[in-house]
């Protein structure tokens, strides 16, 4: 009975110091990558990411945040498909966990999806998913996403040389930034 005893403590003690281990590991890995040094950034949040999903599970909010916060530091690094893979990932958990884009966790993650794939010059790609964040927030200048995904979906459109299309979210993006000069002109170039 004694060592049935001790082994559940044991167990529950290892448990406990588990959880700690992939939240000490987000909790660092974002602090890196917010110093801009993504590659600690990619291992600690790899880490985090690896122990959470054997801790906690994949379906879940915090592993959605360490996911898309990973690809975020791929990104930044410049491992455009390791950065694509887990935005993908994280794209996936969002359908499931914010089916109704609660929060707007669905435009956050289809927006970039769509900026990695704009990357790599994948402008097909990038063109599906931001026009999928931009059909979420169409109706809603208001969203701090929207001129981000207009200016996106316009970069995207001129390089697909639709050019009409450009300039219609360009445009979009000179009226929300009530700006002649910033983003709008940058963005047009070599349209005109």
């Amino acid at each position: 009975m004694k060592k049935l005893i001790f082994l559940l403590i044991f167990l529950g003690l290892a448990a406990e110091i588990f959880a700690q281990d992939w939240q000490n590991d987000f909790s660092q890995g974002v602090q890196a990558y917010q110093a801009g040094n993504h590659k600690e950034a990619i291992t600690k949040l790899s880490k985090a990411k690896q122990n959470a999903s054997d801790y906690i599970g994949t379906n879940n909010v915090n592993y959605f945040y360490i996911t898309t916060i990973l690809a975020r530091a791929y990104e930044a690094n410049w491992q455009l498909k390791e950065a694509e893979k887990n935005f993908l990932e994280a794209y996936q958990l969002a359908k499931t966990l914010f089916p109704q884009n609660q929060e707007g966790f669905l435009v956050l993650v289809a927006h970039n999806v769509g900026k990695n794939y704009y990357l790599q010059q994948n402008y097909p790609q990038a063109e599906k998913y931001t026009l999928e964040a931009y059909d979420f927030i169409k109706n809603e200048p208001q969203n701090q996403d929207y001129t981000a995904v207009c200016h996106t979906l316009g970069a995207t459109y001129k390089e697909l040389e639709k050019f009409n299309e450009a300039e219609k979210m360009f445009l979009e993006v000179k009226k929300q930034t009530n700006s002649e000069k910033t983003l709008y002109y940058d963005a047009l170039n070599g349209l005109a």
